[in-house]
């Protein structure tokens, strides 16, 4: 009996390694049709070619992949398309979009995303990153001691009012600039709170956590912080589909959750902006118009004309990048201090802007390879700290792709190893408290 599970378990291992080998040899057709299909003039036509091709390419991706944190970020990359797309199409759109405040570049935003997506997927699936990401995500995360659950939780909860530190308004909750008036110097304290309510994300079912992760949501949501709690829940969805074969019933009620979810973020961005909630009708209006994707798919565009008009800046934003790593530090020549001094600036920085006003699409092509190394050298380093890395990398996928790199280096580099260490110290002094008792 055992012999013939073995055989059935290594006859599913051989179809699926099939399908995935297929998958990857029709998404190289897909991307080399993609590079000669030469379009020499810009029409509707040649550019839904373009679009089916990028489309087709994403499902490729699914196959190979399945859900892993290079199939959903680069969804999220070409979800930046959509508001374009539309706006190319039928003539509609949101926020600085419908104003026509820079040309709708319909194929050169293809063109890039493209490239971004393709080098990041091929270096994945050379690396075979998905194989190591299963292991790690199978690996136990606790740290059983409730000294360090109590600290995680002070510490969100205390650095959720440093990072946001009015008290909101139904009127005012996130429209006003001050908002961003952090009460420590520097930035990305908001990824702190996300990192300390991680640490105790193995102890969710208990009251103190579950309600310290409601707390700290819905005082984000009030001050219209929308890519963290999106990348919060993202990132734990992917964790326990990686964890654990979901029934269709738990995949049904996930869909809905996160439907549920996606609501909430539409009418928190649409308060952000008009000052009051939507009725039936502007909540629909928003969803038809991916209200929530229009100020990073203007950002592509105003990087491709900035571009266009003034050049590339040769490493400039790349090293503010790397500066800003540094939590303490605010930096001059960022992408947004470029792109102000030409276009109104909503606030974001889509993945591949920076590397694209930097170095073109070859900095684009070099941004993919260079995440894609980073991922794998996380996910095979399979020690607890680097669990904690990967999760913080699973929930950081929408800040990543539409606000940039900064605040997620600050949270590797910095954020994650030190709640790491305190969290470790609490636990060596708990245990030789308890044996000298």
């Amino acid at each position: 009996m055992i012999y013939i599970r073995s055989f059935l378990k290594m006859v599913v291992e051989n179809h699926d390694r099939s399908i995935k080998n297929v998958c990857f040899f029709l998404y190289l057709i897909n991307y080399l049709t993609f590079c000669l299909f030469n379009v020499n003039q810009v029409t509707k036509y040649n550019v839904s070619i373009e679009l089916f091709l990028i489309i087709w390419g994403q499902i490729l991706i699914f196959g190979m992949l399945g859900l892993d944190i290079i199939s959903v970020l680069s969804t999220l990359t070409v979800s930046m398309l959509a508001p374009s797309a539309i706006f190319f199409y039928l003539g509609i759109g949101n926020g600085d979009i419908a104003l026509g405040l820079v040309p709708i570049n319909l194929h050169a935003d293809i063109v890039n995303l493209y490239a971004y997506i393709f080098w990041g997927v091929l270096f994945s699936y050379l690396l075979d990153i998905k194989k190591y990401e299963k292991l790690m995500s199978m690996e136990p995360l606790i740290f059983s001691n409730q000294s360090v659950t109590l600290f995680n939780n002070l510490v969100a909860l205390a650095f959720s009012i440093v990072a946001f530190p009015t008290f909101p308004t139904l009127s005012s909750s996130a429209v006003n600039l001050d908002r961003f008036q952090m009460l420590l110097p520097g930035h990305a304290w908001n990824q702190l709170v996300i990192v300390a309510l991680l640490f105790n994300l193995p102890k969710i079912k208990q009251k103190g956590v579950l309600f310290t992760y409601l707390i700290v949501s819905v005082w984000f949501l009030a001050h219209g912080e929308r890519a963290d709690i999106t990348g919060l829940v993202i990132g734990i969805l992917i964790y326990v589909g990686m964890r654990n074969r979901l029934s269709v019933s738990k995949k049904i009620g996930l869909f809905f959750g996160g439907a549920l979810i996606f609501i909430l973020l539409l009418i928190v961005g649409y308060e952000r902006i008009e000052h009051k909630l939507p009725n039936m009708a502007e909540l629909f209006e928003n969803i038809a118009t991916f209200s929530t994707l229009s100020d990073v798919s203007y950002l592509v565009n105003v990087s491709i004309d900035y571009v266009e008009k003034f050049g590339h800046t040769n490493g400039a934003i790349l090293f503010s990048t790397i500066k800003s790593a540094i939590p303490l530090i605010t930096v001059d020549n960022s992408f947004g201090s470029f792109i102000e001094q030409v276009f109104p600036n909503p606030g974001g920085e889509p993945i591949i802007s920076g590397p694209l006003i930097d170095f073109g699409i070859l900095g684009v092509s070099i941004s993919a390879i260079v995440d894609a190394l980073l991922f794998s050298f996380i996910v095979k380093r399979n020690s607890l700290l680097f669990r904690y890395e990967f999760l913080m990398l699973l929930c950081s996928i929408p800040r990543i792709v539409w606000y940039g790199r900064s605040f997620v280096f600050t949270s590797l580099i910095f954020f994650v190893p030190f709640m790491y260490f305190i969290n470790t110290r609490i636990v060596k002094l708990s245990t030789i408290s308890t044996i000298r008792k």
